[in-house]
């Protein structure tokens, strides 16, 4: 038993320490690594732990019923959200943070799938929010205008919104830019839920659309979320 536990946690800490040579430090990251942590503590001293088992079991009963719940959640409503509107006339795509003016894999990706978007909706603009993050030269959105620019999009058809720091901001600020539109955001796939809690928290009532994101970043990422998704629902706290 106590093998076990020390190889679950060895794998939980190798899942929440790869992200950081591609990705910067998160909340998604610290709690797999403090969960990882625990399942090896628990392995290493299991005969001295052992009478409190039981203590420990309520916890790791606790984190999976959370999981899988908050999990269905998200996966009912990818389900729901699937199809496109016909036609939008802005596709939103949401900044993530840079180091100096180099893009994330991940925001290059949501960057891709908003291009694909636009081949089939030539006359839709793409809105590029995102300010300037730690650690960046530049601003997330003009960083990602540089990127679309180099693949061959026009500047016309490109909007700027750089102050946004949160996903809040990114569409209440957007708004403000964007005015009564035909709107369609585009974020990662673990961000979609938390994104679409923000817009209705900004008073927007549009479709998110997931974009694919590194397999390297996408459990912590996930875990971040649901941790945002939980703060939220307990709290009404906007992260």
């Amino acid at each position: 038993m106590s093998a076990l536990l020390i190889m679950i946690g060895a794998i939980l800490v190798f899942i929440a320490v790869l992200p950081l040579f591609f990705d910067k430090c998160h909340a998604g990251m610290a709690a797999l690594f403090a969960l990882g942590a625990l399942f090896v503590l628990h392995g290493l001293f299991f005969d001295t732990l052992l009478p409190f088992f039981a203590a420990f079991m309520v916890v790791y009963v606790l984190f999976v019923v959370w999981l899988i719940v908050l999990s269905m959640f998200f996966i009912v409503f990818a389900f729901k959200n699937a199809s496109l509107p016909c036609y939008f006339d802005v596709i939103l795509v949401l900044g993530c943070g840079i180091k100096g003016c180099i893009l994330s894999r991940t925001l290059k990706l949501r960057l891709n799938k908003a291009m694909e978007f636009k081949k089939t909706h030539p006359k839709a603009k793409l809105m590029l929010s995102g300010g300037m993050s730690k650690g960046a030269d530049i601003s997330e959105a003009h960083a990602m205008r540089k990127y679309l620019v180099k693949k061959g999009l026009s500047e016309d058809t490109l909007m700027i919104e750089d102050e946004a720091l949160s996903t809040f901001e990114n569409f209440a600020f957007s708004t403000a830019l964007i005015g009564d539109k035909k709107v369609l955001a585009v974020t990662s796939v673990s961000h979609t839920y938390r994104a679409y809690l923000m817009a209705r928290a900004a008073g927007l009532d549009i479709r998110i659309c997931p974009a694919k994101e590194p397999l390297t970043m996408f459990f912590t990422n996930y875990i971040r979320e649901l941790i945002a998704v939980t703060m939220f629902f307990m709290f009404g706290r906007i992260v």
